[in-house]
Parts: structure tokens; C-alpha cells; sequence
């Protein structure tokens, strides 16, 4: 009935969120659909960050399906954990560690990165339960506990990569998401994701973050704040109003999904270990967590959070990804960076210095400059700077 739900016994321990946000639902908000989808679609095309990008979009998708609660989840596509959560009415506070808990620790259906893999791209919870909502762990502990009463998901990829993950909520005793409601979003996916991807690169770098400051984070067994470091206020509050402190010790989404990540991967018994993400903090800057295992001496095993600036190794590779550059795009201008000649890019890659060329002329297209020079300056001087030490 839905597009893109998953199967009631597909229990994956994937990636994905419950977050909730503010808009009114009301049967007569449907008025002019067709204007509203337009506004949506011209708003993605318009380059803005996330915030803004958000507030363009909310206020007329609420108009193309009604909703209580709004999320829209900004992710690194490598990994999947989210290094944006923007909606409505704030976060889940206390309730955000249980999310990420479900999310990714605990067997349920229409898990995110289940979207994610899926050819469909978004899923009604109602539908993936065969109609039994009290199957969904998710369902009974975090949906139901905040008044809601029905989900539909959605994982927002373009080209082949999940930039984010939209979640929309209505209340208990409203109508059920539809299939048409189902298909609706499954046609704005696109746009969403492509302008996700794009609002990496809506603001240049302004700060100069120190490159060997290393803030530290470390989580007791039950996820709560045991220790951490002066650094660490400082990558908090650039990523964050809440900063951890002896009265508040409610950390982001990306710090407690990565400690999530860590858990799960512990408990599946995987061989590493570890998590991460790449994300951008408020003023622009490029910011690497990293989280990892720590053994104690009474065998109640710690994570460990470092947050610190990102490498170049890191950002130029996930820039090139919101570039939307194709694989051989990608090549191409990696060596453009390392200084090689168009003769020596060609025999790199076994390509002709014709389509060398032509490759670049589709790099400088997309990127928005006109030489070698300029992607150079383009991608390390707009994007990522290098600078000053932090405040303490």
C-alpha cells in the first residue's frame, strides 16, 4: 500500500532516528498541492544551509502531508550518523539517548539505513507491522511515550548516496499515513537529498579551528558523561548549544549516535571497533568524532568521544561527494590536487589527455569555477581553513 516499506521480519540493526519537531496538522491543510510541491522543489535548487533549507521546506510539505512532528536529519554519507538533527520543537532531550539506542542497538522494522539500501526509498511504520503497531519496539517506547501515534520515514538519496533521513509524526487518534501520502515524499526524495548534499557547501569556512586541539569525551557504561576534557567544551559548543556540565549532561545526536554505533558493533561482535563521522560545526569549520572502545579495570567497558578538526583527507573527498562529482570526476581531480600534469593524469588512468579535459571541464561546471587554480582555492581556501588556535 505504501512505497518503499520494509518487511515485518526484516529485524536489521541499522541506522535511523525518531526525532520529532512542531507543525499543526489539520485535514483542510492541503490546499494547493501542486503549488506547494513547486515551492518545495524551487527551494531545493536555491543552495541554502540546512536551517534555511528547513524552514523553506517544513512549512509547505506540511501542506503536502499533514503532520504533528517534523525531522529532518542531515547524515555523513559515509557512515550514516547524523551530523545535523533540525526540527520544529528541538530535540528529544532526554528521550535522544533512548532513540539511538533503538536505532541502532535494538531489532525493529523500517530502520533508516534499511531505506537507505532499499530501491524505495521511504516506509509507513503501520505497514511495515502488518497493521501491529505494538511491534515496533520503537513504536511502544519512544513514539507512543510522545503522544504519537503513526511515523512514516524516509531515506533521502541522490545518486546512489544517503545524504539524510526525514521522519514525520501525527498524533495519536489521527488519520494513518497513506499511500498516497507514501508517494508523495518518495517523489520529493530527490530534491531533498540533493539539496542536503548541497548544504554542505552553502557557507565558506570563517573560523581557524587549532589543528591539534583534541577535545575528549569519555561515556560510562549506562552512556552518561563520566569524564571529559576543556577542548571538548569548546567542539561542543561549536557543534551545539548544550555543553556538558555538572547540572546538564545531555550530549548531541552525532556524540550519542556514535557511542550507539560503538555498542551495536560490540555486541554483533565486529572485529573494529570504532565510528565516526565528518560534520560541519556552526561557524563552517570541518569537525572529525571519533569514537572507540575503552577497556577498564572493572570490566565495564567506556567509550571514548574525540572530536578535534578534521583532515584533509578526510573533507576533500566528502566535498567532492556534495560536488556531486562522478567517480572518474572524482579521479580526475584528486590528481588535479596532488599537482599532476594532464599528461600524467592520463596515464594514471589509462584515459587520453582528450578526455582528461573533458572530465575537468565537467568538474569546473559543477563545482562553478573556470581553472585548476580556482578548484584548488575553490575546494581548500572556501571550504576548508586552517588557522588560529580555539578559545579555551
Amino acid at each position: 500500500m505504501t512505497v518503499g516499506t520494509s518487511c515485518p521480519d526484516d529485524l536489521s540493526q541499522n541506522y535511523g532516528i525518531s526525532s520529532g519537531a512542531g507543525w499543526a496538522y489539520a485535514d483542510s491543510v492541503i490546499a494547493e498541492p501542486l503549488s506547494s510541491h513547486a515551492a518545495i522543489t524551487s527551494a531545493c535548487r536555491t543552495g541554502l544551509d540546512a536551517r534555511g533549507l528547513y524552514d523553506r521546506v517544513a512549512a509547505e510539505l506540511v501542506r503536502l502531508v499533514p503532520f504533528d512532528e517534523f525531522c529532518w536529519l542531515g547524515t555523513d554519507p559515509g557512515t550514516l550518523i547524523p551530523i545535523s538533527n533540525i526540527s520544529g520543537a528541538g530535540s528529544l532531550g532526554a528521550m535522544a539517548a533512548l532513540a539511538w539506542e533503538l536505532e541502532l542497538q535494538t531489532p525493529d522494522v523500517n530502520k533508516f539505513a534499511f531505506l537507505a539500501r532499499s530501491p524505495h526509498r521511504v516506509g509507513v511504520l503501520s505497514d511495515a507491522t502488518g497493521g501491529e503497531l505494538d511491534r515496533s519496539p520503537r513504536y511502544r517506547r519512544l513514539i507512543v511515550p510522545q503522544g504519537f501515534g503513526h511515523e512514516l520515514r524516509a531515506a533521502l538519496v541522490a545518486s546512489g548516496v544517503c545524504w539524510g533521513f526525514l521522519a514525520l509524526f501525527r498524533g495519536l487518534g489521527e488519520p494513518d499515513f497513506t499511500a498516497a501520502d507514501a508517494t508523495t515524499i518518495a517523489t520529493l526524495v530527490p530534491h531533498l537529498a540533493a539539496a542536503q548534499r548541497a548544504s554542505l557547501l552553502a557557507r565558506p569556512a570563517t573560523n581557524r579551528p587549532d589543528r591539534e586541539s583534541q577535545g575528549v569525551i569519555v561515556l560510562d557504561p549506562s552512556g552518561r558523561v563520566e569524564m571529559f576534557n576543556q577542548a571538548a567544551t569548546h567542539w561542543l559548543d561549536a557543534c551545539t548549544d548544550t555543553i556538558p556540565d555538572e547540572h546538564d549532561r545531555r550530549l548531541p545526536d552525532v556524540i550519542l549516535a556514535t557511542a550507539a554505533t560503538v555498542r551495536a558493533r560490540l555486541t554483533l561482535g565486529q572485529p573494529t571497533i570504532t565510528a565516526g563521522s565528518r560534520m560541519r560545526t556552526r561557524a563552517g569549520d570541518w569537525l572529525s568524532v571519533q569514537g572507540s572502545l575503552l577497556s577498564s579495570s572493572d570490566g565495564q567497558p567506556r567509550i571514548a568521544v574525540v572530536l578535534g578538526p578534521a583532515p584533509t583527507s578526510a573533507v576533500i573527498p566528502l566535498l567532492m561527494q556534495a560536488y556531486d562529482l562522478s567517480r572518474r570526476e572524482h579521479d580526475v581531480t584528486a590528481a588535479v590536487l596532488a599537482g599532476r600534469t594532464t599528461e600524467e593524469i592520463g596515464t594514471q588512468l589509462f584515459i587520453s589527455p582528450y578526455t582528461v579535459q573533458d572530465h575537468l571541464k565537467a568538474v569546473f561546471d559543477k563545482v562553478g569555477v573556470r581553472s585548476r587554480r580556482e578548484l584548488i582555492a575553490q575546494l581548500y581556501s572556501r571550504h576548508y581553513l586552517q588557522s588560529p588556535r580555539p578559545h579555551n
